[in-house]
């Protein structure tokens, strides 16, 4: 019997697939719910490497995290430890483009510039719309095969409780043991892809390059000339623009203070677990059924649980195939309780439209569904004030099982990260101790959330678009029927 909400069939995992998820092993993990804490934890695991890093994320902003975080790489690869990085290129969200990687290999002495190398995911012009779809989401750290990051968290400032108007409350897990060189193979897997291209390094203009058109007898050498410099003058201010990124200042060192102080104090209260059953689950490159695998053991967990699931999903799309098996679900008597984000909390105004128009449905089933207020958490350990003050909305992709099995990982609940994107994550079975500690973390974030009655209304009787900006108000209802009808792409 087919029981799941996540995915439409359990299908049968590749030999390749086994090799990277086909047993268990004891691993430590630490849950890093705290964006601070989150990013503090990464930076001290850089400088304790030795070896090796391996970089893997949909985003990698250009703000002061992308600043530290580079910088923090490029000390790393001045030391002789080979860091690579791999980025998606998704037209709407890219950011680290040629000019920065060329500042990031000539910020190193020249015997170390191969130290650091940097490669796009999927690089497809935007007018290639079927192509442009299969977006790399992972988000992966690994350094020297010892440790692992990996969950719902991107490189930028929204992410690590650091962006003065929006931030996301999100969730990653630091995995210490054998497991972390499982999960660097899989990022080697996406490395070699054919989808994955080295970024092409902007070469400094030449006289040389500049040549008169036969049919254009206004060319002369002076024409040649002044094109040559004003190529220049964009070559050297593009070039600037880079090296700029990658040189520590006197703000990123404030904050970088902040950032270590506070996360030590918040490492402090951390909770560390044993997992004796952990997974680690990843699709593989291509754009065949066949490579979203992950899906594929999401159904698994859901077909085994007897009695709730708890679910934290920044976006809850569901159609009609999937909508069928949540009530298939239900009907077994599974408590099912979601938290997802309202128009208020979302960044994605055509998700919430969706969610929003079927939710009275959603409760009448028998969900439990709440939707985040949007306001910054209760026990928020932030070293800007700003942010504290500003939009606070959900993005983690976390589930227990019958208080037994946890997952954590880059999976949202919609048919983007089932069928199109590349996704991973953790699996922690029998562990009562680490479910108990996740779903605590969501409840903690549901106290900040307002339940929704069976019309899809708050049952505290606000309003559903409460204090929602009209400019946000005039999108959502703009977009309500294209969401629906493009509902297989959100």
């Amino acid at each position: 019997m087919k029981v799941m909400f996540f995915t439409l069939l359990l299908g049968l995992a590749t030999p390749l697939f086994s090799v990277f998820a086909g047993s268990s092993s004891a691993n430590q993990l630490q849950v890093m719910d705290d964006g601070i804490l989150a990013l503090n934890q990464r930076l001290e695991l850089i400088k304790k490497a030795k070896k090796s890093i391996e970089v893997e994320y949909f985003i990698y902003s250009i703000d002061p995290v992308g600043r530290i975080f580079t910088q923090a790489l490029l000390d790393k690869a001045r030391e002789g430890v080979k860091v690579r990085v791999l980025v998606d290129k998704s037209a709407p969200v890219f950011e680290l483009k040629p000019f920065y990687v060329l500042g990031m290999k000539n910020s190193l002495p020249e015997d170390k510039r191969e130290n650091i190398e940097v490669k796009y995911f999927n690089p497809t012009m935007i007018l290639q719309f079927y192509s442009t779809q299969f977006r790399n989401h992972r988000k992966l750290l690994v350094i020297d095969d010892e440790f692992a990051v990996t969950g719902g968290r991107n490189i930028a400032d929204e992410y690590f409780d650091l962006n003065p108007e929006y931030n996301f409350l999100d969730r990653d897990v630091l995995l210490t043991g054998p497991l972390a060189k499982e999960m660097r193979e899989t990022f080697d897997l996406f490395w070699d892809a054919k989808y994955a291209k080295d970024a092409k390094l902007p070469k400094e203009p030449k006289l040389s390059d500049f040549h008169c058109n036969h049919a254009d007898r206004s060319c002369n050498g002076a024409t040649k000339k002044q094109k040559f410099r004003m190529a220049m003058r964009r070559y050297e201010k593009n070039l600037n623009k880079g090296l700029d990124y990658v040189t520590p200042n006197a703000d990123d060192a404030v904050l970088l203070d902040g950032i270590q102080r506070e996360g030590e104090r918040l490492n402090k209260g951390s909770q560390e677990v044993t997992c004796n059953e952990t997974y680690f689950y990843t699709d593989t490159p291509g754009k065949k059924s066949r490579n979203q695998l992950l899906k594929n053991e999401i159904a698994k967990l859901i077909a085994e649980t007897n009695e709730k699931i708890v679910v934290e999903s920044p976006y809850f799309v569901l159609y009609s195939k999937t909508h069928n098996e949540m009530t298939e679900l239900l009907d077994k008597k599974v408590k099912l309780t979601v938290l997802t984000n309202s128009l208020y909390s979302t960044d994605a105004v055509y998700v919430a439209a969706v969610f929003n128009a079927m939710a009275a449905t959603y409760v009448q089933e028998g969900m439990q569904a709440y939707i985040y207020r949007g306001k910054s958490p209760i026990e928020w350990g932030g070293v800007s004030e700003e942010a504290h003050e500003g939009i606070w909305g959900i993005h983690s992709k976390s589930a227990t099982f019958d208080d037994k099995h946890t997952f954590i990982g880059t999976y949202n609940v919609d048919p983007r990260s089932r069928n199109l994107n590349f996704e991973m994550g953790i699996v922690c079975k029998n562990n009562p101790e680490l479910a108990k500690l996740v779903t605590s973390h969501i409840q903690k974030r549901i106290d900040g959330a307002v339940k929704l009655n069976n019309k899809g209304k708050p049952e505290d009787g606000s309003k559903l678009l409460f204090d929602t900006s009209f400019g946000k108000k005039a999108l959502y209802w703009g977009l309500m029927i294209p969401s629906h009808i493009f509902k297989f792409l959100l």
